[in-house]
């Protein structure tokens, strides 16, 4: 009986250890369910293209900005440049090659002829290094500055008219005093010319 009781009371051990090991892997995974939710909002809500693209600029992930960018194309497992560039094979100045070589964040601005319009982009990429893999990946953002890139031109424009009109403004004030001063004299010795008139002789009239 001893026996037995020992043994009963082993099990209710066991299994109160098992329900609080389940308890505890349950709020692990909310906890980690809580952090998924986090981190992707966190890049939802970020404004650029975001890819992850593995050593052969295959697309492993994106975000969801690419969808407004690729509406219904679903960009895993495809290349990064068959999909902007058309290209069967990689862009020689892609930052993200630059990135791998020197395992470091690169910069760069290219013109992606997308559904029929020329779209500007500031790229950045970076190295990924994921825990556990020897895969290298590349972390890389487009954003989108199209219009940012008019809108500057514009006012760079407005700026240049704006100089030249001053300038223009000031070249005629300059010319001017020098016209009112002639034109001053000139009539001055019209008037006088008129008082004149009779003595004047006639070989200068």
């Amino acid at each position: 009986l001893h026996d037995l009781i020992g043994i009963e009371h082993h099990k209710l051990n066991f299994f109160q250890e098992l329900q609080k090991n389940i308890k505890e892997l349950k709020e692990i995974n909310r906890e980690s369910e809580d952090q998924r939710c986090e981190i992707a909002a966190i890049l939802d809500g970020i404004t650029d293209v975001m890819m992850v693209l593995s050593e052969d600029m295959e697309i492993i992930s994106v975000n969801r900005i690419f969808e407004r960018l690729f509406p219904g194309v679903n960009p895993i497992g495809k290349k990064c440049y068959a999909l902007f560039r058309d290209s069967e094979g990689p862009c020689s100045e892609c930052p993200a090659f630059k990135s791998l070589s020197t395992n470091s964040v690169c910069k760069d601005t290219a013109i992606f002829r997308i559904d029929g319009k020329n779209l500007r982009f500031d790229m950045v990429a970076s190295p990924l290094k994921t825990p556990g893999t020897e895969e290298d990946r590349i972390l890389i953002f487009k954003r989108d500055v199209t219009m940012e890139k008019e809108y500057q031109a514009k006012f760079n424009q407005a700026e240049k008219m704006a100089t030249i009109g001053v300038l223009a403004a000031g070249v005629a004030h300059e010319i001017n005093n020098p016209m009112a001063a002639v034109a001053g004299f000139a009539e001055g010795i019209q008037r006088r010319l008129t008082r004149m008139d009779d003595k004047i002789p006639d070989e200068l009239a």
